[in-house]
């Protein structure tokens, strides 16, 4: 369909940009080489995957300093094996990013202490 631009058929997982450039809707490609063409390509295709990947990462990272009370009371909350609230009464992290680092606290785990958490 010509009302849709290059991009947004090559979002189209049946579209392939040497498709689009014999179709005369390549991208802005000039003097690109076939390497890049292929960055290009990929990086439209999954361009909306990237963003939240990207979204995921900040969300982490800010998780990542969150502080845990030193008085927290790990038994009891909904979801957490006793085997990690064991983990983390013995260990008491300071932050999400050290339990998250324990040996057996899954990232499961730290998702739940991050809600309770406010996180």
């Amino acid at each position: 369909c010509q009302c849709l631009s290059a991009r947004q058929l090559l979002r189209r997982p049946e579209t392939r940009l040497p498709e689009l450039v014999t179709r005369g809707l390549a991208l802005e490609t000039a003097g690109e080489s076939e390497l890049d063409l292929a960055v290009l390509e990929a990086s439209v295709m999954f361009e909306g995957y990237i963003r939240r990947e990207e979204a995921a990462v900040a969300r982490r990272k800010a998780a990542e300093h969150r502080r845990i009370p030193a008085a927290f009371e790990y038994r009891g909350l909904p979801g957490l094996s006793r085997e990690v609230v064991e983990r983390l009464s013995t260990v008491r992290p300071e932050t999400l990013g050290q339990a998250g680092r324990i040996p057996g606290v899954t990232p499961a785990a730290v998702a739940i202490l991050a809600h309770h958490l406010g996180a």
